[in-house]
């Protein structure tokens, strides 16, 4: 037993992400233009407060599904590698709570790498850089170029999972209502347990919910359970 906890403490504290993140108002002309860059697409399956599980599309070739819990300067992130049908069946189900960027990877005397992210679409206008670091500590001794504006380390409606559901902080933004038709959203629901298994290395519980002896419940918990075969129970309460 003892070992197990020690296991699960290490993992837990190779999840954790350490960040700040400032707004960027003004850049030199052409100053990004000197640094590697990516191109980044990403939406949100899941939001629910501090957590969130998105796919992201890196330059439209590499595909990768992370789940993240808590908000500020240190979170878990716990990340798995996704296939192009696993992310096209996932896709679906962000729709409406998307964001695209350009990243840029600028180095920080520090040694470390201020990662830029030039935000598309509606949210053209919006640059915001993040620093990681390996510890809180590095974090709070991390100097930031004159170029960085206000932090937003601590402003949750900055962060990307606001801005894909709610859009700009500085603009109103109709919420678009999501319509997925019965085994789009089955075939994705899989396909995010799978995912969510891989990355989180542990079991995972799925709730489904119908009306008062609708059937509905039961229909798409067996549906689920013969999708995912034998690494599946079904369990009604």
């Amino acid at each position: 037993m003892e070992r197990d906890i020690s296991q699960s403490f290490e993992k837990y504290e190779r999840n954790m992400e350490h960040e700040r993140r400032f707004r960027v108002h003004e850049l030199p002309e052409g100053f990004l233009d000197q640094y590697p860059s990516i191109h980044i697409e990403q939406g949100y399956i899941r939001t629910r407060g501090s957590e969130n599980a998105r796919i992201r599309i890196v330059d439209e070739m590499m595909y990768e599904f992370t789940i993240k819990t808590g908000q500020g300067m240190s979170r878990t992130e716990e990340s798995a590698e996704a296939s192009y049908p696993e992310m096209k069946s996932l896709w679906p189900l962000t729709e409406g709570r998307r964001v695209e960027k350009t990243r840029y990877f600028v180095p920080h005397e520090s040694g470390g790498v201020i990662e830029v992210d030039v935000f598309k679409g509606d949210l053209t206008g919006i640059i915001i850089a993040e620093f990681e670091a390996e510890s809180v500590r590095d974090l709070n001794a991390f100097s930031p170029p004159n170029w960085l504006a206000e932090e937003l380390t601590e402003s949750p409606e900055w962060s990307n999972q606001s801005l894909a559901v709610h859009g700009h902080p500085e603009r109103s933004h109709a919420e678009v209502a999501q319509e997925i038709d019965l085994d789009t959203a089955l075939y994705g629901l899989k396909t995010y347990i799978s995912l969510a298994h891989r990355a989180l290395e542990r079991p995972v519980v799925v709730g489904v919910a119908g009306g008062s002896a609708s059937g509905k419940t039961t229909a798409v918990a067996d549906v689920l359970t013969n999708m995912l075969g034998d690494d599946a129970a079904s369990l009604s309460l």
